[in-house]
């Protein structure tokens, strides 16, 4: 991992910055924080592969563009990487990755609880919006609204005379019942309410493909894509719905994106393209939309931890006002373990010799210890030493992959009640930190790095004393997987 040099000037300013406390000792407006992406695990990219690696992608048709950027992108950084991009959609890929006969999946929906509790943990990219489409030669001329695309389902609405159109009838080209694109529409009002099931003028197509879908569009039909797949082609119109376009950031029709990969066994060609995906320029928060426009997908440099802590800019900070007399000495008091924590961070990255807090590890214990520390209320910031001899010892055992569990922790007993809530992530062996998601702030975690055997055992190495995460000032969307609800529609 690259780490970065700073005078102890600039690591003073820049841990006071984001304590809230000015240089000169006043408070300053917190950094905006809202839209970092802090959804998912985090990877490193790894030197080089094994030799004869083969990485198999499978999954929805919806995220086909993305694949092979992606591919690209890898392939510039492993050049005797042999990739294999198939679309067998989103359940026929998902099952095949639980029997670990693929790698990596590109879903258009987000997993569901009972597929998370199968070990399949998803990497969020971004969200994609679905435009509705029609043939070049289509006689109508002027946009509709989501309630008339779906009365055109329903078939309450039959005919193009009753849009303006010439009287004719009208056909609704459908994708199957397994397109997560299909899936994501359905999500929103008023399909939401009276279901997926199709009316007299819906016209299926065979497989989940915009392709198929363009070509059975003639003069008499409308259809639906995401926006990259038929922005740009002279074969088919994207519709205003409700007087927005698909490439307008406010049109607010769209899927999410994400990767999945197998927990229980990892590949390295899986763990290096999810580290290619997972750069904090890739990424973006569910709840935020920045348009239809590609992802970019430029490589970081060999070796390096991806870091979701680069912070993004959004929203205006609170005025100086809001802090008032009172409210500025409770800031310097909840600023504190703050401060102390992102000082003794830039310090560890300017001198690696740095010593640890004590740990949760009995007393005369060498073997290692980890500490947790918030960073602010929706992320901490965690770090471990741990002896080889402990981890052979554990591996011995039967361990196989290195993962760090985050647990709620609130309002337990730690030796009697199990956490309220678990996170896992994969880290590898020589990493050394991570920075990690809260979903839930003003409550008590601790962190526990081990390995989980071939029978999914956990095999345990060093946990950490239980922490306060701050609350936030005010209630920001839900953070992690369960930010969004599968299928659920992002607001507008």
């Amino acid at each position: 991992m690259a780490f970065v040099r700073f005078p102890l000037t600039a690591i003073t300013t820049l841990a006071l910055s984001a304590a809230g406390i000015g240089v000169d000792g006043g408070m300053v407006a917190p950094m905006a924080l809202a839209d970092e992406p802090l959804a998912a695990p985090v990877f490193s990219i790894p030197d080089q592969l094994p030799a004869n690696t083969l990485l198999l992608l499978d999954g929805s048709s919806s995220l086909a563009d993305s694949n092979e950027e992606f591919r690209q992108r890898l392939l510039a950084r492993y050049p005797d990487l042999a990739v294999q991009i198939t679309a067998s959609g989103s359940d026929v890929a998902l099952e095949k990755l639980r029997r670990g006969e693929v790698d990596v999946v590109a879903l258009g929906r987000r997993l569901t609880q009972a597929e998370q509790d199968q070990g399949l943990v998803e990497v969020p990219i971004s969200r994609e919006k679905i435009a509705l489409i029609v043939g070049p030669d289509n006689p109508l001329g002027s946009g509709i609204t989501l309630e008339q695309v779906a009365q055109m389902f329903y078939g309450d609405l039959d005919n193009w005379a009753a849009l303006g159109g010439p009287d004719v009838p009208l056909r609704f080209v459908d994708r199957p019942e397994s397109s997560d694109t299909r899936q994501a529409l359905g999500g929103y009002p008023p399909f939401a309410e009276r279901g997926l099931t199709p009316g007299p003028t819906v016209v299926p197509v065979g497989e989940d493909s915009t392709v198929a879908v363009i070509a059975a569009l003639g003069r008499d039909g409308l259809g639906y894509a995401v926006v990259s797949q038929v922005q740009g082609r002279d074969d088919v119109r994207m519709l205003t719905v409700d007087e927005v376009l698909p490439t307008d950031p406010r049109y607010p029709y769209s899927q999410p994106r994400v990767y999945v990969y197998n927990t229980h066994n990892p590949s390295p060609a899986a763990l290096a393209f999810l580290g290619v995906v997972n750069t904090p320029a890739n990424l973006v928060d569910f709840p935020s939309d920045d348009g239809a426009t590609s992802p970019d997908l430029s490589p970081l440099p060999a070796g390096d931890a991806v870091n979701h802590d680069a912070a993004s800019p959004g929203g205006d900070p609170p005025s100086g006002d809001a802090w008032g007399r009172q409210g500025q000495a409770w800031g310097w008091l909840l600023a504190l373990p703050l401060l102390g924590g992102v000082i003794w961070w830039l310090l560890r990255q300017q001198d690696q010799r740095v010593v640890l807090p004590p740990s949760a590890e009995t007393p005369g214990d060498t073997s290692g210890r980890i500490i947790l520390t918030p960073r602010h209320c929706r992320r901490a910031y965690a770090y471990w030493e741990v002896s080889d001899e402990r981890r052979a010892q554990q591996r011995e055992r039967g361990g196989r992959t290195l993962m760090l569990r985050l647990f709620d922790v609130t309002d337990r007993d730690g030796d009697h009640q199990p956490p309220a809530r678990i996170e896992a992530f994969p880290v590898t062996e020589d990493q050394r930190d991570i920075h990690l998601p809260i979903p839930t702030d003003d409550h008590d975690y601790q962190v526990e790095l081990g390995y989980v055997t071939q029978e999914d055992h956990w095999l345990p190495l060093v946990k950490s004393p239980p922490v306060r995460v701050p609350a936030c000032e005010t209630a920001p969307v839900e953070a992690g997987p369960a930010a969004l609800a599968p299928g659920a529609p992002e607001t507008a």
